[in-house]
């Protein structure tokens, strides 16, 4: 028989870069989901496959936590097809706790321990340190939870804010814990003496049930080795899953947005990562809509939102292609405000218990430079032909007329978004006034509100797209396709790069100041950046 490893490292991502240069080539691609889906659902369909091992290295990170429920979810499915799963990390904490619960046998490093001491998460503020190098902050929004601009106006939480993530991280903290508990089949209390402080080295961890064997990964390999088990290679990252049939070819299309929403095309931003434009993923679309062999899709969100404009353009195009096929949503980490605005199109919507999603507000941020520019002795001078012809100039504050015009666009727009929600969820104006004000919520939350339509997966959404296009056999493909050239190959396969693009920090001093001068194009479907720390 023959054996399958698969290695969880780097930070987690849905697909491969959506953007094109040099420096997104070099940089190390990290851990690829819809890879290890496509891999997971060979590995099942393949009856000389055994045994699974699953190697998490310690630069394995996830943002936020649906990630791992998916990843979850997937090795549940391994073993409910009769695999034998074994899951080898150097040390357990309450990441890897929480992927081995779902395993039948855990190895750990000789060096190794279990410490799990909980779930935090930091906000960073900047209000202070913008007073004292003279930069002005406006912020306009709507929405008493919509708190994307709060690191520029206040010093601390305000109490809207910190109900809404101590109710987020309280749900993820009970999914974390019930999903340890009932997959070692221990109880709360052992669970809590990790939660108090309790360091266990490798001999206690075994001595205690949490691990199963102490064995370098090499070590345990050989022996596999050593017994003729073969290892089953990839020769290359599958490109589908399931058949298409040799006479009528059939595919379900998984369409990935993964970034911000900005306008025109995508790119790389120095603060915000990777961005999708409404210019480049509209095309992808369009052709998944004009494919006959393509006879649903499944659009997967994992986006905090961005350009309320590119939000709408690139819903407008689904809402086409959703005339014509099924179209189903899956929100993977995150689908907020602008990423929630996406997903107002689609027959079904789908998200995990931990998805962060809602944050249904608009939000305007500019920065003002005036005070600072004179404190450094920058003058200016300037030329305009209109009143309001250098409105936004960071030369001058705004204008009681021009924060007036700015409020009403920041109105028009939370108006547009409350409608529009509450026509694509089937409810009042009210109701979605009632659960919106730039609240977000878990998925558990956002489907008792009825936010979302079912508690799933990727699995679900590709199940759920499968039915309403009556298939039983179908392949199933990952979108966008994007191609690089030929020096961006070549640099993707010499770069031998430690430099791991790590999950987004709290911002620097810079960045933060860029980010917000960055932000007064226009109105922002954008929610506050969302960072889990492990402990």
């Amino acid at each position: 028989m023959k054996y399958a490893k698969l290695t969880l490292s780097g930070p987690y991502r849905e697909t491969a870069a959506q953007t094109h240069g040099l420096s997104t080539a070099a940089r190390r691609e990290g851990f690829r989901f819809d890879q290890f889906f496509l891999k997971t659902e060979a590995i099942i369909n393949n009856r000389k496959i055994s045994k699974v091992l699953i190697e998490c290295r310690q630069d394995f990170s996830t943002g936020l936590f649906s990630g791992l429920e998916e990843i979850r979810e997937r090795l549940d499915k391994l073993q409910a097809s009769g695999k034998e799963v074994y899951f080898f990390a150097h040390t357990y904490g309450g990441l890897e706790l929480f992927l081995s619960s779902a395993c039948s046998y855990r190895v750990m490093h000789p060096m190794g321990s279990v410490k799990f001491f909980g779930l935090s998460q930091s906000f960073l503020f900047a209000k202070r340190m913008m007073r004292r190098f003279g930069i002005d902050a406006g912020i306009i929004r709507r929405g008493a939870y919509k708190s994307a601009g709060d690191m520029y106006r206040r010093d601390t939480l305000d109490d809207a804010v910190r109900e809404q993530y101590e109710h987020y991280l309280s749900s993820v903290f009970d999914v974390i814990k019930d999903g340890i508990i009932s997959g070692f089949d221990k109880t709360a209390d052992d669970l809590d003496l990790l939660l108090n402080g309790v360091v266990l080295t490798a001999s206690a961890a075994a001595d205690a049930g949490w691990i199963d064997e102490i064995v370098s990964i090499g070590e345990f390999v050989s022996r596999w080795d050593k017994q003729k088990d073969r290892e089953f290679k990839f020769k290359k990252a599958p490109q589908k899953a399931g058949k298409e049939g040799f006479f009528k070819k059939k595919i379900i299309a998984v369409l990935v947005f993964e970034g911000a929403v900005v306008d025109g095309y995508s790119r790389r931003d120095p603060v915000m990562g990777q961005a999708v434009g409404s210019e480049s993923l509209i095309p992808q679309i369009r052709k998944l809509r004009d494919d006959s062999k393509v006879k649903a899709v499944v659009f997967r969100i994992n986006s905090g939102g961005g350009s309320a404009f590119a939000s709408e353009d690139i819903t407008a195009e689904l809402r086409l292609l959703a005339e014509e096929k099924p179209l189903i949503i899956s929100m993977s980490e995150v689908a907020g405000s602008g990423g929630y605005w996406m997903s107002c199109c689609g027959r079904k919507t789908f998200a995990q218990p931990t998805t962060l999603t809602g944050s249904i507000g608009v939000i305007s941020i500019y920065l003002g430079w005036k005070k600072l520019f004179e404190r450094i002795g920058l003058t200016h001078d300037t030329i305009r032909f209109g009143e309001h012809a250098d409105s936004g100039s960071p030369w001058r504050e705004l204008s009681d007329k021009e924060k007036e015009i700015l409020e009403q666009e920041i109105e028009e727009m939370y108006q547009s978004f409350i409608g529009m929600v509450a026509e694509a969820r089937g409810k009042s104006r009210e109701d979605i006034e009632a659960i919106a004000q730039g609240r977000v919520w878990p998925g558990s939350s956002a489907l008792s509100h009825g936010l979302i339509d079912e508690a799933g997966g990727l699995s679900d959404s590709i199940a759920s797209a499968a039915a309403e296009a009556d298939l039983k056999n179908a392949a199933v493909r990952f979108y966008p396709e994007v191609k690089y050239g030929l020096v961006e190959r070549l640099i993707m396969n010499i770069s031998h790069s430690d430099d791991t693009e790590a999950v987004k920090q709290p911002l620097s001093l810079i960045s933060a100041l860029s980010r917000g001068g960055g932000l007064k194009t226009g109105p922002l479907a954008l929610m506050e950046e969302v960072l889990l720390k492990w402990n």
